[in-house]
């Protein structure tokens, strides 16, 4: 049929008797115009072209995002690092206009009442201050020399009493029992080491051992019998009696001399005693005989006593330790020992002039 306008203005084929036939004349003519006016394919080039091109402003974010990201953390581990110098330096200065002077440790050790001599003790007290075996206070009156009131109460009585060597109340060596020597030699071992060695983090818990590798960067030894030798400086000592739990404990005052200390140099300022951790242990070495069998007996009494607390005092600071705030153990010989790191807040920083 002839086909009208406007259909005739419509593009077609002879596709009559087409049976589906590849090569049927109509069927090419079509796929051939369809040729003709699909656009030519596009390359991978030309895409990725197009697509840069409607995304430029994108893609420009992006890197300039990761650019400044980079130059953001090169920016800070150079300051991290500029820092890090910094503080090592400030430290070093610190260590040379700090260093550790004028060092004075003050000890008080709690006596066992289960002590062989201490029940006698204390009661030879009582009877020779006239307190009663109940009584809670006492006089300021009539007190034997070398004995002074060490607490009172709001009402003036005294509640706990001072005892100095020179009085005659002080433990006799011939009271039968081994309580002088006990309360007279009162020896301890002070170790420190820095924090920033690894050591110093196991040095908490681990064992005393003088023969091992990981020996403290400093340490000294203190005693109301002057251990260490120095006599440069007169030691002070005293037996403080609670009148009302009877409690005994000692107190006394060292100079450890400078120059009998142990040490390798890594603790020689304020900043490095302070950033370390502090060993306290009570020592064998109290007992002036070599009778086996008094030693013994000595040893045993000795493992009985605790400390209640220790004060450090040097180039004008003060450090207030109680033996609650440290981790205790014990040595070979059943002695106790005190462990503390002295970065820990319980440790109390005090002006050193208050005492």
């Amino acid at each position: 049929m002839e086909i009208d306008s406007p259909f005739d203005r419509i593009q077609a084929t002879d596709l009559f008797n087409w049976t589906g036939d590849a090569a049927h004349p109509g069927f090419c003519n079509l796929l051939n115009r369809i040729e003709e006016l699909l656009p030519p394919p596009i390359t991978r080039a030309k895409r990725l072209q197009r697509f840069l091109v409607r995304n430029v402003w994108t893609i420009s974010a992006v890197l300039f995002a990761t650019v400044a990201v980079a130059l953001l953390y090169r920016l800070s581990t150079d300051l991290n690092v500029q820092i890090a110098k910094q503080a090592e330096i400030a430290t070093e200065i610190q260590r040379t206009l700090q260093p550790i002077e004028g060092m004075e440790v003050t000890a008080f050790v709690d006596v066992d009442p289960e002590i062989d001599g201490v029940q006698e003790y204390v009661k030879h007290l009582r009877e020779q201050i006239l307190v009663s075996a109940n009584g809670g206070s006492a006089a300021r009156t009539d007190l034997p020399s070398g004995v002074h009131p060490s607490r009172t109460s709001n009402n003036g009585a005294v509640e706990e009493l001072s005892i100095e060597p020179e009085s005659p109340l002080w433990p006799s060596k011939n009271d039968g029992s081994w309580l002088y020597y006990v309360l007279s030699y009162v020896d301890l071992s002070l170790a420190l080491r820095r924090l920033d060695d690894p050591a110093g983090q196991t040095a908490l818990t681990r064992p005393a051992n003088p023969k091992s590798s990981q020996d403290p960067d400093l340490t000294f030894e203190i005693g109301s019998d002057d251990p260490d030798g120095s006599s440069t400086a007169p030691e002070r000592r005293s037996i403080q009696w609670d009148l009302s739990s009877n409690r005994l404990s000692v107190e006394f005052t060292d100079v450890p001399i400078k120059r009998y200390w142990k040490f390798d140099k890594q603790i020689v300022s304020v900043p490095d005693l302070e950033n370390s951790t502090l060993r306290v242990c009570f020592l064998s070495v109290m007992y002036p005989s070599t009778d086996t069998k008094a030693y013994a007996a000595v040893i045993k009494s000795r493992q009985r006593l605790a400390l209640s607390t220790i004060l450090l005092s040097y180039s004008g600071r003060q450090l207030m330790i109680h033996a609650t705030d440290m981790a205790e153990t014990t040595d070979d010989k059943g002695l106790h020992c005190y462990s503390v790191n002295l970065t820990n807040p319980n440790v109390q920083h005090l002006n050193a002039n208050l005492f």
